[in-house]
C-alpha cells in the first residue's frame, strides 16, 4: 500500500466531520513547516485507492490525532471510531475544540480551544503540544532534527534552528547528527549565528 505519510515527519491523523475539511486542509498544510505530516480524510487519499484500508492504516500507523471538536462530530459515523483506535493505541489525543467539549473516552483530556483562534495560532499551539509532550517529545526532536540537516539555504537553516529551540528532547545520537549537520552542509554552516546556537541548544541538555 502506497504510503500517505511525508517520510521523517511526526505522523498527526485529524479527525474531522466533513463539513469542517477545509479547516482541517488549512491545518495540515501549515504543520507542514513544523516537519509535521497529516492525514485528513478523505483528502489524503488517492483517488485509485480504498479508501477505508488507507483510512485504517493511518490510523494504524498514526503517532498523534487531533480531533476536531464541531457540531456534528459526535453523529458522524467515522470520527468516534476513528478516536477509539487511537485510545486503544494508547497514542496522544489532542481535542481541537470548536464549541464541544470532549466527551466520552477522551473527557479526560484537556482540550485546545481553537474557536477564536486563527489557523495559525491553533497550529502553533499544536505544535507546542507535540514538541513537549512525553509521548511526541523525541519523535518530534528527531523529526526537526531531519529537517535542520536538510536545511536548503541560509533563511532556511535559521527558520529551522528557531524549530529546534523549542525541543524538550535531545540525546548524544541527536547532538552528534547537529554537529556533522553544522559541518558538511554549508547552508547551516555559514548561516549566521546557528553553529553557535547549536552549541547552547545542546548544553541546555548537559
Amino acid at each position: 500500500m502506497p504510503d500517505c505519510w511525508e517520510p521523517d515527519h511526526l505522523k498527526l491523523f485529524i479527525s474531522h466531520t466533513s463539513r469542517y475539511k477545509n479547516r482541517a486542509i488549512q491545518i495540515a498544510e501549515e504543520l507542514k513547516e513544523y516537519g509535521i505530516s497529516c492525514f485528513v480524510a478523505h483528502e489524503s487519499i488517492q483517488p485509485t485507492q480504498q479508501w477505508q484500508d488507507v483510512i485504517e492504516y493511518a490510523l494504524r500507523t498514526a503517532d498523534a490525532m487531533a480531533v476536531m471538536l464541531t457540531q456534528g462530530f459526535s453523529s458522524s459515523k467515522w470520527t468516534e471510531q476513528e478516536v477509539g483506535v487511537i485510545f486503544g493505541r494508547k497514542k496522544l489525543i489532542i481535542p481541537i475544540k470548536y464549541g464541544v467539549n470532549p466527551y466520552g473516552f477522551i473527557g479526560k483530556y484537556q482540550a485546545l480551544n481553537a474557536k477564536n483562534l486563527s489557523v495559525k495560532q491553533t497550529v502553533s499551539r499544536l505544535f507546542k503540544i507535540l514538541v513537549s509532550h512525553p509521548s511526541t517529545a523525541e519523535k518530534m526532536a528527531l523529526t526537526l532534527v531531519s529537517l535542520f540537516e536538510n536545511s536548503w539555504s541560509f533563511l532556511n537553516a535559521i527558520h529551522n534552528m528557531k524549530l529546534l529551540e523549542n525541543i524538550d528532547y535531545l540525546d548524544d545520537d541527536i547532538a552528534t547528527r547537529l554537529r556533522i549537520a553544522v559541518s558538511k552542509n554549508s547552508q547551516i554552516g555559514n548561516a549566521f549565528g546557528v553553529p553557535d546556537q547549536i552549541e547552547r541548544l545542546i548544553g541546555e541538555f548537559g
